[in-house]
Order: C-alpha cells, then sequence, then structure tokens
C-alpha cells in the first residue's frame, strides 16, 4: 500500500483533523495534498442504518392530537330501573275475593310487596286522592263506591315496575282492556276495575307518602 492510500485511509476513518495533520510527517512533500487543513476533512459518512437508528431514537413522539380517535364501543342492552309503585285493591276486588288472584299475578312478575294494609277509606283522602276529577258529576259515586267497604293498600317494588303493573293491569276501562289483562279478567267497568296503580314515578311518590308512613316501608332486600 502506498503513503497516499495510507493517507486517504486516514482521512475517511479518522474524525479529527489534528491526528490526519500528524500523519502527514509520513508522505514526501508532493505527496500531500497542498488543499488539506484541519477544518476541511469530513468526518467518515454515516451508514444508512446508523442514520435510521438515530432518526428513531430521536424522533418527536406523537402528541394526543395526532393521534386518531378510538370509536367508543357500542354495547346493546336494556337499562333497567328499581322503582315503586302504589296499588289500591278496591272494594269490587276485596268483595268477589279476588285479593289473591291480583298478588299472585304481580308476585309472578316479579315484584316484591315491601308495605301492605287494608284500611277503610275516608271522604276526606278520597277527596284528596281524586282531586283530579273532583269536578266531575260522578265524583260522589266514586267516593260513595270506594269507601263501600275495606281496600288493600300495597307498596310494590321491582324492575320498571310503574310501567309494567300497569301494562298487567290492563287500561281502566274493563271491558276495553286487553285480554289477560286483571281488568278485563276480573274487572266490570271503568269504576269497578279491581285495582288503581300509580301512572308515574312523581305520582308514587306522592301516593305512597299519603297513604304510607316512613316505617311501615320495608325493603325488599330485606325479606
Amino acid at each position: 500500500m502506498s503513503l497516499l492510500s495510507i493517507f486517504r485511509f486516514l482521512q475517511n476513518h479518522i474524525r479529527y483533523g489534528f491526528v490526519a495533520m500528524a500523519s502527514m510527517s509520513f508522505l514526501s512533500a508532493e505527496e500531500i495534498p497542498q488543499n488539506i487543513t484541519p477544518q476541511n476533512i469530513a468526518p467518515p459518512p454515516a451508514s444508512a442504518n446508523f442514520a435510521a437508528k438515530v432518526h428513531e431514537d430521536h424522533s418527536t413522539p406523537p402528541t394526543p392530537a395526532s393521534v386518531a380517535p378510538t370509536a367508543p364501543l357500542e354495547l346493546n342492552k336494556i337499562t333497567y330501573s328499581m322503582e315503586r309503585t302504589f296499588i289500591i285493591l278496591k272494594p269490587d276486588c276485596v268483595q268477589h275475593q279476588h285479593i289473591g288472584d291480583v298478588i299472585s299475578r304481580f308476585e309472578s312478575a316479579g315484584f316484591s310487596i315491601v308495605a301492605c294494609k287494608m284500611t277503610i277509606l275516608s271522604d276526606a283522602i278520597l277527596r284528596e286522592h281524586y282531586a283530579h276529577l273532583a269536578h266531575l258529576p260522578f265524583f260522589p259515586e266514586i267516593v260513595e263506591f270506594m269507601n263501600s267497604s275495606p281496600v288493600l293498600l300495597m307498596i310494590l317494588e321491582g324492575e320498571n315496575c310503574i310501567g309494567r303493573v300497569r301494562e298487567i293491569l290492563g287500561i281502566t276501562d274493563s271491558q276495553a282492556a286487553a285480554p289477560g289483562t286483571i281488568r278485563k279478567t276480573w274487572g266490570s267497568d271503568k269504576m269497578r276495575n279491581i285495582a288503581h296503580a300509580s301512572d308515574s314515578p312523581e305520582s308514587a311518590q306522592v301516593e305512597i307518602r299519603r297513604f304510607f308512613k316512613p316505617e311501615e316501608i320495608f325493603s325488599s332486600s330485606t325479606k
């Protein structure tokens, strides 16, 4: 290998210029390139793999804004709500001995009885309970019917209890109620229709407070 080849080897593989300059002491004057200085001796070029590695190690990590959002997971499920509803088993239910039949329907549907008592409703509480009907001409007939015998007051508890109980009862008019409903099976008309049931969560709360004291109400979890 000639001295010029040695010089070129040192130029390509030694990073610091002063080492390269020191190596020139082995060359003759005519073999030394005239334009070599420590400032213009370039470092050896990095390989492609080395450059890629440097880029990988020092690349800026993606910011949250640059990350594509993940689509939410959609689940098809039915949401149930534990509710309480107020029930009056009316005089026609009591007099025709359908209390057991009606309660059996409710319990078969999965509802729990958390309060229950028998009483005779006074005129005053009936006027409060049926205040929305007080202006109608047949209101005195309602009062007379509702306090004609004892009634059974209940609070039922269960999932979506308010709406489901009303479905089991059927519509107000017993004659027009759907087959298989309580009112269609044992009711007679719009008044003698076996039972009253709350029609909304708000009315259920009002009616429960009207007819029951807090200490009279239990929880199905304590049964």
